[in-house]
């Protein structure tokens, strides 16, 4: 008969099994410093698939951008003659030119930011296990920067400007998909952000540019003023002095407005020269 931890020899001779005396990796959640070593290569590892398919996302993006914009007159015609699914969905996104720059840059900017947070997150957890050298933890700090900025931006824009046609076939139907889901989000930011942001920050808009006939009309109201009051004189030189004067507002580049805005100081300069007081200004 065997007795509990003992096992047998070959001549039948009881031998009392070794018991371990370091139950750590049973009770160490109990000590507060195993707790997660068991699962952590496991969370770990989804991490790092994680990035993975946020990098791939990254370059979907920002591969897609380069793609779409960079297709020329003639590859938009030649996907305008074409019935097949893929071309028709190209043009539509293209048709869609403010919303696609919408949704591209929603979905680039929340897949990086994703990626940095999951990367972080992975730098505290390998940064907690044991063993784990300065080394390692320096290529966890550079390696994901570097590639978000060759294989998520960098590698893909070479590409999709290299080979535009090929790579716009390739995403133009899930891009589709994302440009679809994302059009409740899209409209909202469009609508409570960028619309107010693009007016607020949008450079004034120039006034029409002055015509030559406004101009003439401008100096030969201003000449009429002018001569009224004696201002050509002696006769003779009334040539010259209208030469220079024409020349001098030429140079100035005035602006419709500016030249309404002169006309009517001149006008009311020729009515108070007449006699008139400031309280018929308004008659």
């Amino acid at each position: 008969m065997r007795m509990p931890g003992t096992r047998q020899s070959r001549q039948g001779i009881p031998i009392r099994r070794e018991m371990s005396t370091d139950a750590s990796w049973l009770v160490g959640s109990a000590q507060g410093d195993d707790t997660s070593r068991l699962p952590m290569p496991l969370s770990i590892l989804l991490m790092l698939l994680l990035l993975a398919l946020l990098l791939v996302a990254s370059g979907f993006f920002s591969g897609s951008e380069t793609a779409l914009f960079s297709l020329s007159r003639h590859q938009r015609a030649r996907f305008a003659q074409s019935n097949a699914l893929v071309p028709r969905t190209i043009l539509t996104l293209l048709a869609e030119t403010r919303g696609l720059l919408i949704t591209l840059l929603l979905g680039n900017m929340t897949i990086n930011v994703l990626y940095f947070v999951v990367s972080s997150v992975l730098l505290i957890k390998v940064s907690e296990m044991d063993r784990v050298g300065g080394g390692v933890m320096a290529g966890l700090t550079v390696v994901p920067l570097l590639a978000i900025i060759l294989l998520g931006e960098v590698m893909p824009k070479l590409v999709a400007s290299r080979l535009p046609d090929r790579f716009a076939r390739v995403i133009a139907l899930p891009m589709l998909a994302v440009h679809r889901v994302l059009s409740p989000i899209r409209v909202s930011s469009s609508v409570l952000v960028i619309t107010p942001l693009s007016r607020l920050l949008a450079p004034p808009v120039p006034s029409p540019d002055l015509s030559p006939e406004e101009l003439d009309a401008m100096l030969d109201h201003l000449g009429g003023v002018l001569d009224e009051a004696g201002y050509f004189y002696p006769p003779d030189k009334k040539k010259i002095l209208e030469r220079n004067i024409r020349t001098m507002f030429t140079h100035a580049k005035l602006t419709v407005a500016e030249v309404r805005l002169f006309r009517g100081m001149v006008r009311q300069f020729a009515w108070w020269g007449r006699g008139g007081k400031a309280s018929d200004s308004g008659e």
